[in-house]
């Protein structure tokens, strides 16, 4: 009943007969919040998405995100860089499947539990987890990274939560 909001399109339905439901429905940025605006917020919290006076809260590992632009590319993003530091995710530092990987640019990338490690090449210059990349850099090398991943926050520094990650020892 309110003028404000017109759907033009929402569908739920059932996927694989696993009696879960699926929501669709097209946001933008101006939805897309920071935890902080939702009381006791749970570990793991990516945002909020504010939408039709509901928060609904994007947890790592819970929620399943599927991003599409108006011409129907995924909304994946691709970076690379070179690594600077290993840290553990502030948000979950006991967590070692969890890091904060800052770039040598300033960058944040935001290595998740769902994050894939591209390391299938066979290549031996190639790193295949957080330790590997953390022995690397003690040990005095360059290590590259490139991924594919969203964009969490561009304030004050730009942040991404990786998908997909591929860690090079470079010469």
């Amino acid at each position: 009943d309110d003028p404000v909001f017109m759907a033009t399109n929402i569908e739920i339905e059932n996927e694989d007969d696993d009696e879960r439901s699926k929501l669709e429905l097209n946001v933008g940025d101006a939805n897309l919040v920071g935890c902080d605006v939702v009381a006791a917020a749970p570990a793991g919290c990516l945002g909020v998405l504010l939408v039709l006076g509901e928060s609904i809260v994007l947890q790592d590992g819970v929620t399943e995100l599927e991003a599409e632009d108006r011409d129907g590319d995924d909304g994946d993003f691709d970076f690379e860089g070179f690594v600077a530091l290993v840290e553990p995710d502030p948000d979950d530092p006991g967590n070692a499947a969890r890091a904060l990987v800052t770039l040598t640019d300033g960058r944040l990338v935001r290595i998740v539990e769902g994050t894939e490690f591209d390391d299938d090449s066979g290549d031996d210059d190639q790193l295949g987890s957080l330790a590997a990349v953390q022995a690397a850099l003690d040990g005095g090398q360059i290590v590259e990274i490139e991924g594919e991943g969203m964009v969490e926050t561009t304030d004050p520094v730009v942040t991404i939560v990786a998908f997909e990650v591929e860690f090079e020892i470079k010469d």
